[in-house]
């Protein structure tokens, strides 16, 4: 065996210097294989991780910076698109605060706290459905008891608007409920009136109360159905560009193959925001701070004027004003002052961040949350899985210095899930949970901050070449230097860059917008309610809708649900209105004609008509 091998030191660690040092190698050496200088795993030739410290003057931990423009070109290929995702997440508008910012608090916490983040937004929608399912069931036991009543053309009519009834009295109920103010009971005191009595002049009008507050709160909730698809197509199409782009390049300093698909997968763990971004977009949020206090007091204000006495505990569905201090008028006509609004820890002690439910932990609701934790958990875990798996398959093949990371980011977002967990236990310990006394929302914004420092830095550092070391591409001594400009290296690269690797990432993808899907589908009437217009159809786009009404929605009979209690229908019949609860956009609108508006901003209503069919007109003080 002849060697002439200078191991000498040629500079910091570069695939462009190490090649033409491997080739001078090899050209210089009669049996490689049996020289000490080079290894073999079967598949290539290359130099061993001890030649390659010995030439680049490199200790096991020193590094070498990548390209400038490579790491500029791989930061808006793979990093950009998805920070222009995470800004799509829906925030609610709460007033500027210096230290305690909501906006930036909850994008910290959707970065540092992945888990209790998507889990926050399905309790949210959860605790909407089971406020729903309630309702229904009281509709449905006033139709049962119609029908023994010998009255099933009402059971009937009464039925043929449940919907209607359900979303309109969903949506009030959640906005009191972010609010500290119960209103269940309320609003089956409502329906019991409106329902059993529905010709009578104060039913008529209660209930067109009702609608015109259900149909201002659905005109005051953004919700971003159309724009989070184009958000999310775009986002798809981005990647889909970047991987084009990758495939269509030859390796080269500014983009070597295995250094972009390490890129891919530091990237890949932050699809897990994919569910998250969607739910908030349909749950939606107030277009401001005031707005909704201001709308249900008004409700509230109006049903006092009903004649009759509509409801002696009006005062139970009272909330706090945040125009503290503003004289109002109640409804006697005498002058007050509506107690001073709650607190911002108040506001989230009751959900007012559907990022963040505290609630969600709680010993009274753990157990219903530990589903949701657990498909949070499968997002993630699946995203970390997805990043793990393009890092090992990069030559040589094998668990390397990325997957490590990649682990660590993984426990730092389970460590902050296990902060969040225990933040929570302490709030319930010490009552605190419903309260919103303390300084729970700063300890956990501080948390959350740290937490995202952890992960954005584990990122960067691996963006800019951390791992650009010897022993990152020999598997710590394993396996021969993964050069991109060995031949066979190359060919491994190209193909999984073509085929593999793109149908890994878009399969998560795909997967990830399935479980969209699915929990959309299993919360209909949760969604239902969030995603319902000012005059009560849905916000989703019509192409999506008929899709969905095809393929996924049930037909209803609208006496099926009489057959719970044992009561069997009584035939078709002709539909006949209710009120119009879900007639067109101009019969809803607070600006129908007819309406007008007193001094004292509160809403006037005209004798309704005697037939079902004609609707109270109604008329709010928008400057209010």
């Amino acid at each position: 065996m002849t060697e002439n091998v200078t191991l000498s030191y040629i500079g910091p660690f570069d695939f462009t210097t190490l090649y033409g040092f491997l080739n001078e190698a090899l050209h210089n050496t009669t049996d490689p294989l049996t020289s000490p200088y080079f290894q073999t795993d079967g598949q290539y030739l290359s130099i061993t991780n001890d030649v390659c410290l010995e030439i680049t003057g490199a200790t096991h931990a020193s590094w070498a910076i990548y390209d400038n423009q490579g790491i500029w070109n791989r930061i808006v290929t793979w990093k950009l698109p998805l920070v222009t995702l995470l800004f799509q997440f829906a925030r609610p508008p709460f007033a500027f605060r210096w230290l305690a910012n909501t906006n930036v608090f909850i994008m910290v916490h959707l970065v540092g706290n992945p888990i209790g983040t998507i889990a926050s937004l399905l309790f949210t929608v959860q605790m909407c459905r089971m406020r729903v399912g309630t309702l229904r069931e009281y509709i449905v036991k006033l139709r049962a008891d119609l029908v023994m009543a010998k009255n099933p053309e009402l059971a009937r009519r009464i039925g043929q608007k449940q919907v209607a009834l359900l979303k309109s009295f969903g949506l009030i109920c959640i906005s009191y409920g972010e609010w500290r103010v119960e209103a269940m009971e309320f609003s089956k005191r409502c329906l019991n009136r409106i329902l059993k009595d529905p010709d009578s002049k104060q039913s008529q009008t209660a209930l067109r109360h009702v609608e015109v507050t259900a149909s201002l709160l659905a005109a005051d909730r953004s919700t971003y159905i159309l724009p989070i698809f184009i958000a999310q197509a775009a986002f798809v199409f981005s990647i889909g560009a970047a991987f084009w782009r990758t495939i269509g390049v030859e390796p080269q300093p500014q983009s070597w193959v295995n250094v972009e698909a390490y890129s891919i997968a530091m990237s890949a763990p932050f699809l897990a925001i994919l569910p998250a971004v969607f739910f908030s977009a349909i749950i939606g949020v107030a277009q401001t701070e005031t707005s909704v206090p201001r709308i249900l007091n008004n409700f509230r204000d109006n049903l006092r004027l009903i004649n009759g006495s509509w409801d002696e505990n009006l005062e139970e569905i009272s909330l706090a004003n945040p125009r503290i201090g503003e004289g109002l008028v109640d409804g006697d006509g005498n002058s007050k002052k509506e107690p001073a609004k709650l607190s911002l820890s108040e506001r989230i002690a009751n959900g007012a961040i559907y990022a963040w439910r505290p609630d969600m932990l709680s010993r009274e609701n753990i157990a219903q949350s530990w589903p949701l934790i657990l498909v949070s958990s499968t997002s993630v875990l699946g995203s970390i899985f997805v990043a793990g798996w393009i890092s090992f398959r990069v030559p040589p093949i094998g668990f390397d210095c990325r997957n490590k990371a990649q682990m660590a980011l993984l426990g730092v977002w389970g460590v902050g899930f296990v902060l969040d967990f225990v933040l929570t236990c302490a709030m319930d310990k010490f009552g605190h949970l419903k309260t919103g006394k303390g300084y729970w929302y700063e300890i956990m914004f501080v948390k959350d901050t740290i937490m995202v420092l952890a992960a954005v830095t584990l990122v960067m550092v691996t963006q800019f070449g951390i791992f650009n070391r010897c022993d990152c591409y020999t598997l710590w001594g394993r396996a021969p230097l993964a050069l991109p400009q060995i031949f066979e290296v190359k060919v491994a690269l190209m193909d999984r860059i073509r085929l593999e690797w793109p149908l890994v990432t878009f399969g998560w993808i795909a997967a990830e917008l399935v479980l969209c899907v699915l929990v959309w589908w299993w919360y209909r009437d949760a969604f239902g309610v969030y995603t319902q217009m000012d005059d009560g159809t849905s916000n989703i786009p019509v192409a999506v809708s008929s899709l969905w009404r095809r393929v996924f929605r049930k037909r209803r009979d609208s006496d099926g649900a009489l057959a719970v209690h044992g009561v069997e229908p009584q035939g078709p019949g002709p539909e006949i209105p209710l009120l119009r609860l879900s007639g067109d956009a101009k019969s809803r609108s607070p600006s129908a004609q007819g309406d007008r508006m007193n001094t004292t901003g509160l809403m006037q209503t005209r004798p309704p008509s005697d037939e079902w069919g004609s609707a109270a007109r109604a008329e709010l003080n928008f400057g209010r």
